[in-house]
């Protein structure tokens, strides 16, 4: 995966994934696959994908932290 220079010295991939389509601002809870979304997360991990696209204004607390939790679960 190619790499891109984010600020200073910050490395990240050059292709990210959008991560909004995993969080409550499309649609209700029930209509989301969090296992899917979290299968997506792991397979852009796995190549080489590290720059994950989120924005707290669309999400709640605990979407907010959605993204990291295949890699750092988190309790609510």
């Amino acid at each position: 995966m190619n790499k891109r220079t984010l600020g200073k010295n910050l490395k990240v991939s050059a292709v990210g994934l959008g991560c909004m389509g995993m969080s409550e601002f499309y649609g209700a809870a029930n209509e989301r696959d969090d296992a899917e979304s979290i299968k997506t997360i792991h397979r852009a991990l796995e190549i080489g994908v590290n720059f994950l696209d989120t924005a707290d204004m669309f999400m709640n607390l605990k979407t907010a932290f959605y993204p990291a939790h295949p890699v750092h679960p988190v309790k609510f």
